[in-house]
This record gives structure tokens, C-alpha cells and sequence, in this order.
């Protein structure tokens, strides 16, 4: 299942805990980059979330972080070993 934040409301808390998460930073990569080659090549993709980090981060981290959820461990790390 693929799950736009913009098409579909957040799956329950419960899914998301069981799901494999990956952390990218926005400011490295481009987000609709990520999201196009993810749709493409992980099937077990089940959310992502986009968050704006600019006003809570007061060391040199990212600004933007995009979070990938994953069902099958084996996808998100080969997303990890893609992106990160």
C-alpha cells in the first residue's frame, strides 16, 4: 500500500510503531526525488511524512526531514542504503 499524505489521512499510530522507519535528510535531498524513486522501487512503502525542523533545531542539523515507513525490513534498508 502506497500512502500519500496529500490523498489519504495517516494510518493509525499501531501501524506505523510496526513498520520499519527511515529518517532523510530533506536539506541533502529532494523530496519529490525520494518520494518518485521510493513509489518505483519499495512495494512495502506505507507512509511518509514531510517536517519542517527549521525552528526547533539549534545545532548544525537538517532543516527538513523526510520520514519514509516501511512494512518489509529489506526495503527500507535498501531505501537507507540508497539515501542516507
Amino acid at each position: 500500500m502506497i500512502a500519500s499524505p496529500i490523498e489519504y489521512p495517516k494510518p493509525e499510530k499501531e501501524i506505523l510503531d510496526k513498520c520499519a522507519e527511515v529518517m532523510v535528510d530533506g536539506d541533502k535531498h529532494k523530496p519529490k526525488t525520494m518520494r518518485d524513486w521510493v513509489i518505483a522501487n519499495c512495494r512495502s512503502l506505507v507512509w511518509w511524512e514531510e517536517w519542517d525542523m527549521s525552528d526547533i533545531n539549534s545545532w548544525e542539523g537538517p532543516d527538513y526531514a523526510v520520514i519514509f515507513y516501511f512494512s518489509d525490513e529489506k526495503d527500507a534498508t535498501m531505501f537507507g542504503l540508497k539515501w542516507l
